[in-house]
């Protein structure tokens, strides 16, 4: 479906050239979900830098006020604050539930998730008072749990810093270089983790000073603790955790070097939080059900999932899969039993999904039972992908569900582009969600996107080096992605990913390759028959790419029966199909940097403890080529293994 959006007056307003495009209500009316109308003034200066925003007399972080008790006295608040509006509003809705060791659902109800926050940050702050005048720091080594929930917005609620890190760093395979980065950095006061065996050996090793190390038991003591939580003391130090002091420290990945420290303050938090909620034109009048894997060391699962949920007064089920082969069937087990109102995923989770849900309709029937949209973000969802999608919903729901996607960094705190309308576009990134200002560059055809807001870090903690060449001169956030126009005569279809600056390359002929814009449309062009690639070519001759098969998907294609992935990638029908749509893909391209001359099919999924596969459940193109080196050199071999499909002749 296409956007129907009106076009403003075109103002000159000295060199610059002002334009304001408005979605048509009618078109967010035709979707069952609330979205608000989009409203977007774009700004052309004369260089060719485009700026975009939402106009100043839209209001855009006004809507979805709950109820009196949410003006929180016009102050820049603290995202915990809606803790106290749904313990009296909903005092009984179940606020955060996991499964327990029998593998039932155990969770807590918003009056008493304030109960518990209470009595946590007392006992916080009793240990706090001990400390010194710096302001302390909670360094958080574990995998999301009820209890780390509890403990976080504890802390966020009474004040005290929270830094949540990856437990990745410290298990058995995790690299103690960057953990000693990390503590480095933070100087936490204080450790948690509920793997006590793996975090003790790491933290020995490391042998940093810290005032105590805190584990499950200590959140159960504090939690049970007679008169725990009933004093001022809390109330007290709620009132002063606004504003710039520093809330919580995340870590980036690190994915393109070395982790840096991102400060997010409370006003950065709450400013987040408010975008996430104007996308919507009004509140949910009902309450929401979430069902979400994502790691509470990044954003998308820290901040937008929880704060999402803390916002509209939701149920959040934590999902202890994953979106890798062996953590999957966790996932359809849980949706099986929890049918989301929204659902988010990133496109590998997807592209695991959909094929269950066509072949189950048992849990299809029960996941459409009460959705209103779908999500995604961190890579591109394929058009063959959410045309699948859409024909599940008709199916089982009656109705197309909105598929949107999402756009967020660490240094964003949240989301910072968003495209609240059906997405037909493989790698569609949106426009700025309200209240960001994005800042597009020229960088030839394309353009580099930098961000601004009041959710928009503009600094590293401790590294003032990184911290001004991260900041432009006008102090947008340099982000690293380029861009460029999903439709170039209609803004309102948004801005599509054009690769990541620093992953573009230059083969032996000096071309320059934009290797994350030809990997969109590569895996665009042989989807479903696999489910991601890397482009290859560094200084070689010609482009190729290695290509992730999905085997289920090649072995109806080869009705191959149950022929192993390592006999598919080698079947002769399977590589013509491939080498057909590579060369069909060839014919359109219009320079020698979007030619694919070679592939290679693998049969070996990407291994996350490899780091092939981000926690986020992303592909890292980076970590693929390194540790399938010789790979690489098979592709460009002048005599090719027989998986390598030559697709330019």
């Amino acid at each position: 479906m296409s956007n129907s959006f009106n076009e403003g007056p075109r103002i000159e307003r000295g060199v610059d050239v002002v334009c304001r495009y408005d979605e048509d209500p009618a078109h967010s009316r035709e979707l069952s979900t609330p979205f608000r109308p989009f409203s977007i003034e774009s700004v052309t200066r004369a260089d060719g830098t485009v700026l975009l925003g939402w106009p100043s007399d839209v209001g855009a972080l006004q809507p979805c006020k709950a109820s009196a008790h949410a003006a929180m006295n016009g102050r820049v608040g603290n995202v915990t604050d809606w803790l106290d509006v749904w313990a009296a509003e909903r005092p009984d809705t179940l606020f955060i539930a996991e499964r327990n060791s029998q593998g039932a659902w155990e969770g807590v109800t918003y009056r008493e998730a304030l109960r518990r926050i209470h009595a946590i940050g007392d006992g916080l702050l009793s240990r706090c008072a001990t400390l010194d005048a710096r302001q302390p720091v909670i360094a958080i080594l574990s995998p999301n749990s009820l209890r780390q929930a509890l403990l976080t917005l504890a802390a966020l609620y009474a004040g005290v810093a929270v830094a949540p890190i990856s437990p990745a760093y410290t298990s058995a395979a995790g690299d103690p270089a960057r953990l000693r980065l990390v503590f480095d950095t933070l100087t936490p006061q204080f450790a948690y983790s509920e793997q006590a065996n793996t975090s003790a050996a790491a933290l020995d090793a490391l042998d940093v000073p810290l005032s105590a190390r805190l584990n499950a038991t200590d959140i159960d003591a504090w939690t049970n603790a007679a008169g725990a939580g009933t004093g001022n003391a809390v109330a007290i130090a709620h009132r002063e955790a606004v504003g710039e002091r520093v809330a919580k420290v995340m870590f980036t990945s690190g994915s393109t070097g070395t982790p840096k420290a991102v400060a997010m303050t409370h006003q950065m938090l709450a400013s987040a939080q408010a975008t996430t909620a104007a996308i919507l034109d009004r509140p949910p009048t009902h309450p929401q059900v979430y069902l979400e894997w994502l790691p509470w060391h990044h954003v998308m699962g820290g901040n937008i999932s929880m704060h999402r949920t803390l916002r509209f007064g939701a149920t959040l089920y934590l999902d202890g899969g994953k979106p890798v082969p062996s953590k999957f069937r966790e996932t359809l087990g849980n949706l099986r039993e929890i049918a989301p109102t929204f659902y988010f995923n990133v496109p590998l989770g997807y592209a695991m999904l959909v094929p269950e849900l066509e072949r189950d309709t048992e849990l299809a029937r029960h996941f459409f039972s009460r959705l209103e949209y779908l999500s995604f973000g961190g890579a591109a969802l394929s058009r063959e992908l959410i045309e699948r999608i859409h024909r599940l919903a008709l199916t089982h729901a009656g109705h197309r569900i909105p598929v949107t996607s999402g756009y967020g960094a660490t240094e964003s705190c949240g989301p910072a582009l968003t495209t609240p309308w059906n997405t037909d576009s493989a790698g569609v990134l949106g426009l700025p969600a309200p209240g960001v200002r994005a800042k597009l560059v020229r960088v030839d055809d394309r353009y580099e996107l930098r961000l601004a807001g009041g959710n928009i870090a503009t600094s590293y903690l401790h590294d003032p080096q990184a911290s001004a060449s991260a900041i432009d001169d006008e102090g947008y956030y340099r982000t690293g992605d380029a861009v460029r126009w999903a439709d170039a005569h209609d803004p309102m279809k948004g801005l599509a990913f054009a690769g990541r600056v620093s992953e573009d390359f230059k083969l032996a002929s000096g071309t320059w390759v934009n290797a994350g814009a030809l990997r969109l449309q590569v895996v665009d062009a042989l989807a479903p028959l696999v489910t991601d690639a890397v482009i290859t070519g560094h200084d070689r001759g010609f482009i190729g790419t290695m290509a992730f098969i999905d085997e289920r998907a090649c072995r109806e294609f080869c009705e191959a029966g149950s022929l192993a992935a390592a006999g598919l990638v080698v079947h002769p029908e399977l590589l013509q199909e491939i080498a057909r749509r590579l060369k069909r893909l060839n014919g359109t391209a219009q320079a020698s940097s979007l030619r694919v001359a070679r592939a290679l099919l693998l049969a070996e999924p990407p291994v996350a403890d490899a780091f092939e596969i981000t926690e986020k459940g992303y592909l890292n193109q980076r970590a693929v080529l390194q540790r399938r080196a010789a790979l690489v050199d098979a592709l460009y071999a002048n005599t090719p293994v027989a998986c390598v499909v030559q697709a330019d002749d």
